[in-house]
């Protein structure tokens, strides 16, 4: 009896100093300092398992889908209405999930872990949440689209083209999205070719490609190059920087409605390695018009209103990251080549508009590669700098907020791939 009372005694005194160990390390963790000259030493006691976890984590080189956080982010949050997004990552077990996220609270609503394999460089671009919580996704340049339902089950996939970039439900409910063809492989096939004095160079022909979301049945198919030749714009071609990828198409924007500039069923089709967008008609094969002008490298389109649309300026230049040194002694003029903006193009009288530009270089919003923006809620412009990870929300030419996915490796966030703003009114 003797021996289990001082069991008993040891465990109380064991469960007790264990509570006061947690109290204290919690005590000083909010910023307490009622222990005097003893704080500081706690707070390194009680950081020393996440300097353990960091460091394993810089022996191991972190995944490609993961950026090192800068020490001195400085997050803002000063939202006044519930801003809800979609996005993918890498989960824990390096598998990847998509979450259904209220950036003011930062609660998570839902999550759904992917089926399938994946290799360290796949990435889910632009998911696209659907009704009773399907998904819709890809992985982007190897894989054809796939949709899942609210606990992860395969409900159809389409594997004819290679998805890549943007994904948009039309005003009918069709998905469209940009595509490369396939060989039995699931590569992309270089079904273009330059022919230059016998010399052949062969090049990626992307595609778009509109699906039957009940299904997964393609509903209408067109090559790039079939487009342009059929509109006499093949000479375009001749204006690529990046001869495998002359078009490398990124973003179709279906119109939701008609008006005097634009009918339901057009799209507009944004041309990175080309610095254009054309504004097609696919129920006649016809280009209406070939927009180009203030920007470059550009991705992401939005329709404003009945006559204007918005275009996300990456205004990045060829070749720039590769020029290193200046060797010219002159320097007479100088570029000012250092953030990203917004351009508006009227279509009515064809007349651009740069936005946000002040306040884009005034907070350093620069990606050279992808990015995207969309108008929601109250007069809110949300903008992903994809190179940096960094989300932004403008409201009034206020930056109201900015932050990262924060992620489950120390000192790193995730990698955004595309982040997709939910609506309130969609069901949950």
């Amino acid at each position: 009896m003797e021996r289990y009372i001082k069991i008993f005694s040891k465990s109380i005194i064991l469960l007790f100093s264990l509570s006061l160990f947690a109290s204290i390390i919690q005590h000083v963790s909010i910023g307490g300092d009622r222990y005097g000259f003893l704080t500081k030493p706690i707070q390194v006691f009680a950081s020393f398992p996440g300097y353990i976890k960091e460091a394993l984590f810089s022996i191991n080189e972190v995944p490609k889908t993961f950026l090192k956080t800068p020490v001195d982010f400085k997050p803002i949050n000063k939202l006044k209405e519930d801003s809800y997004v979609l996005f993918s990552y890498t989960n824990q077990d390096n598998g990847r999930s998509v979450k259904l996220f209220n950036l003011k609270n930062n609660k998570t609503l839902y999550n759904w872990v992917l089926p399938g394999d994946y290799k360290e460089h796949h990435r889910i671009l632009n998911p696209m949440m659907l009704k009773n919580k399907e998904l819709c996704f890809s992985v982007t340049n190897y894989s054809g689209v796939q949709k899942i339902d609210s606990t992860g089950k395969l409900l159809w996939k389409q594997p004819m083209f290679i998805a890549h970039h943007s994904m948009n439900l039309d005003n009918e409910g069709y998905l469209w999205y940009c595509a490369w063809s396939s060989n039995s492989n699931g590569e992309p096939i270089h079904e273009g070719v330059f022919n230059k004095n016998g010399t052949l160079i062969p090049f990626l022909d992307d595609r778009i490609v509109k699906l039957n979301m009940k299904d997964g049945s393609i509903v209408f198919e067109k090559s790039i190059t079939e487009i342009l030749k059929a509109n006499n714009l093949l000479y375009l071609l001749k204006k690529t920087n990046h001869l495998n990828d002359p078009y490398h198409i990124n973003d179709i924007q279906p119109v939701m409605r008609s008006s005097d500039n634009f009918k339901v069923g057009d799209l507009f089709i944004s041309f990175r390695h080309l610095s254009l967008i054309l504004h097609y008609r696919p129920s006649t094969d016809e280009v209406l018009k070939v927009i180009e002008g203030p920007f470059s490298f550009q991705h992401d389109i939005d329709i404003l209103n009945d006559s204007t649309i918005a275009i996300f300026n990456n205004n990045e230049i060829f070749g720039l990251n590769d020029s290193k040194n200046i060797t010219s002694a002159q320097k007479k003029h100088k570029i000012n080549v250092s953030n990203s903006n917004i351009v508006e193009y009227c279509l009515k009288n064809e007349k651009f508009k740069i936005t946000y530009d002040s306040l884009f270089m005034s907070n350093n919003i620069y990606t050279g590669t992808e990015g995207l923006m969309q108008y929601f809620g109250n007069n809110l412009l949300f903008i992903e700098e994809q190179n940096s990870g960094v989300l932004w929300i403008i409201k009034e030419n206020e930056v109201i907020f900015k932050n990262v996915l924060k992620s489950h490796i120390p000192g790193h966030h995730h990698l955004p791939n595309w982040v997709r703003i939910i609506p309130k009114n969609l069901k949950i």
